[in-house]
């Protein structure tokens, strides 16, 4: 019963009738200028034009990159008649809507349209932004014909398209005060009719969404208000699982029919929602009972996590859930369980689910620890049926390897992909080209209570110890601190702050490295820590229930207008994209070779090359050292140092690395171990610090 929802109340919407009625998403905010200016206090603003942010932006100028040209490129261009007005002539706007046609699968790409209309305080602004449309797509506008509204004659320009990723053509028109877009198939003509009452429009989708209005609604200026009806996934993430995980993490409405709301309230982000999932989203929700979040679930969050998202599963469905996992992680396609003989681990399973995200450890190692947690019943039996599994996998990919090697007495299984011998061994994509000290390499530990499935082997041994050694910690204080009625069956939370500090502070600690040999060295102090700068980020939470067949969603963030189920796209993403192959089995050994004549001058390049190379390895590694021990070691020697957080020591290659002519690398340090000097003594081997033909990295 619609009486017992929460209400979202929609605001009276005249540009709805504006609107196509087979919309697959349709967009509303009631005032754009009034939003715009409640962004000036929310979080991510305040950071960014905090003093503290100020002096990174100095600090990145002087080493020879501007934040602030780049934050100022993003910008609209000001209008040098309006020096406190940087957002003109959006700041005018009033009333603005979007459609866009054409998302789902089934739909050819020619049949996207998108219409923009936006209603403006006056003349002025609508035609400042009608010029600065025209300008985002580039090119010369051209007469497209003209529409006839009662006695006036409103000319319409064809432009380039300002979205051309989306539709590679693009009308527009100004009627004094609004201004209309239209974008691929959107015909400009059946925007007259519309006018006109003619064409049928959205507006009776949109109000049939209608809720009543709670009094406590009314507090905040709404940012967006969102309306959806489609039947599944958009195409471009239809088929792809890293894809359609962020699209129904991030963008929930993209696979749903319903209503959502985005106030910003007080600095804080507010999203009410009631909808129908359908599709890949009806298929994943249904994994969800209609439990309430028990007290079991949320035991299974470890207490260091930033980020979690916990419910009760139905075990049967819980198995392909996690099969689909596993399968997507290690790219093992066709181990399914459906319709298979055999043991099942559903036959062990309980129904308490827990997905934790655990804090980055550096930037040399920037994956993010992900891990899943699900109750046990029976250990014994979803054992067996675990291995059936995996039996399935192996036969279905050659490629996969599995190594069983029990951890403090606790069953533990790594999964990963042979090695490609022909793939490099560089950086890639890592931060600075350095490469990750312990490959992605899906882990599962089977413990008395409860099955732990961990993106890296680290984060395993590390859960199954805590649990050994501390079995009775309490539950996650970012948990423990979700308000939620007592029928929710999901809630989530993301620490942003946390997250955020890690990995600004890694970075914060490898500057002075970095910064070696500069005129002007970086002066740490002058820096904001993580915790000064992400100050005003405050903890994102989110619940669910179910009512009626419909999920009611609230959530809150001061990050911005996000689902915090976005934590599990951030965990899924990177480590698809951080994927590894598992170093499971020795490297075939090199081909030996005979001498090769090199020329002395390509020698003695080649061997220059080679020591830059071992002093970038050893300036990496002192960086994550010292954000380590807050010192840099006495010698290089020491980095070879293994820790719980680094089982492989600091040295990517494992050994002490020399220069190009065969000689150690010169290290020395501070009394305090804060400064140090890094060289090579070059080709003569001769200690001229740092001087003569010494090398050291720019």
């Amino acid at each position: 019963m619609f009486s017992v929802l929460l209400a979202i109340g929609l605001s009276g919407s005249a540009h709805t009738p504006l609107h196509p009625a087979d919309a697959d998403l349709y967009f509303d905010v009631p005032d754009l200028g009034a939003a715009i200016a409640a962004y000036t206090h929310a979080p991510s603003v305040e950071i960014t034009s905090s003093p503290g942010a100020g002096h990174i932006a100095d600090a990145a100028r002087d080493a020879g990159f501007d934040l602030r040209a780049l934050t100022t490129s993003l910008l609209p261009v000001p209008d040098p008649t309006r020096p406190g007005d940087a957002w003109w002539p959006w700041s005018a706007a009033r009333r603005a809507s979007c459609s866009l046609l054409g998302l789902e699968a089934n739909s050819p790409p020619e049949a996207r349209a998108a219409w923009f209309v936006c209603d403006f305080a006056n003349a002025e602004a609508a035609a400042q932004a009608e010029r600065a449309l025209i300008a985002m797509g580039g090119g010369e506008p051209k007469p497209a014909g003209e529409w006839t509204i009662g006695e006036s004659k409103v000319p319409v320009l064809a432009i380039r398209s300002p979205l051309e990723l989306f539709a590679s053509t693009a009308w527009c028109a100004n009627t004094g005060t609004r201004l209309v877009v239209g974008m691929g198939a959107a015909n400009s003509d059946t925007f007259v009719a519309r006018l006109e009452a003619v064409g049928e429009s959205v507006a009776p989708a949109w109000s049939a969404l209608k809720l009543p209005v709670r009094s406590e609604d009314a507090r905040g200026v709404i940012v967006l208000e969102l309306g959806s009806d489609m039947d599944d996934l958009p195409a471009f993430a239809a088929g792809n699982p890293a894809f359609a995980g962020a699209v129904l993490a991030l963008a929930p409405f993209a696979c749903a029919m319903g209503h959502w709301r985005i106030e910003l309230r007080d600095g804080r982000f507010v999203t009410d929602a009631v909808y129908e999932p359908r599709g890949t989203a009806k298929r994943l929700f249904d994994v969800l009972g209609s439990k309430p979040v028990s007290a079991a679930a949320m035991r299974l969050v470890p207490p260091d996590a930033v980020g979690a998202w916990v419910g009760d599963a139905d075990p049967d469905r819980a198995e392909s859930v996690i099969g689909g996992l596993l399968e997507s992680w290690i790219g093992t396609p066709g181990s399914g369980t459906e319709s298979v003989p055999g043991p099942r681990m559903s036959e062990g399973l309980k129904s308490a689910l827990a997905v934790s995200l655990l804090p980055i450890q550096s930037l040399v190692s920037p994956a993010p620890r992900v891990v899943v947690a699900v109750e046990l019943a029976d250990a014994a039996k979803f054992g067996a049926g675990l291995d059936a599994w995996l039996a399935r996998a192996q036969a279905a990919n050659a490629d996969l390897e599995i190594e069983r090697k029990p951890y403090r007495k606790v069953a533990t299984v790594a999964l990963g992909l042979k090695k490609d011998p022909n793939e490099s061994q560089g950086g890639g994509g890592l931060p600075f080209g350095a490469s990750a000290l312990e490959p992605t390499r899906i882990t599962i530990a089977v413990l008395e209570d409860r099955v732990i499935l961990a993106s890296t082997p680290s984060a395993a041994r590390n859960e199954i110890k805590r649990l050994q050694e501390k079995s009775d910690a309490p539950v996650n204080a970012l948990v423990r601190n979700v308000v939620h009625p007592t029928d929710a069956f999901e809630i989530s939370t993301m620490d942003w702050s946390s997250f955020l500090s890690t990995i600004y502070d890694s970075a914060r600690g490898l500057l002075p490295a970095f910064a070696q040999g500069r005129e002007k060295p970086i002066e740490l102090d002058s820096l904001p820590t993580g915790a000064q700068l992400f100050a005003p980020l405050r903890p994102s939470t989110s619940w669910s229930k179910r009512v009626d067949g419909r999920i009611l969603v609230h959530s809150e963030s001061s990050f911005g207008p996000e689902t915090p189920l976005a934590l599990a796209s951030v965990g899924y993403l990177a480590m698809n994209a951080m994927r590894a192959p598992a170093k499971l089995a020795p490297e075939p050994a090199a081909e030996e070779t005979g001498p090769v004549a090199v020329p002395a001058e390509a020698a003695a390049e080649s061997e220059a090359a080679r020591t830059l190379v071992a002093l970038r390895e050893v300036r990496t590694a002192l960086g994550v050292y010292r954000t380590q021990f807050g010192r840099v070691p006495a010698t290089i020697a020491e980095l070879l140092q293994k820790t719980d957080m680094f089982p492989d020591g600091f040295l990517k290659s494992g050994a002490v690395p020399k220069d190009g002519w065969g000689r150690e690398l010169v290290l020395l340090t501070s009394k305090e171990g804060v400064a140090y000097e890094l060289y090579s003594l070059g080709a003569d081997g001769i200690d001229q610090h740092g001087a003569g033909d010494d090398v050291r990295l720019p």
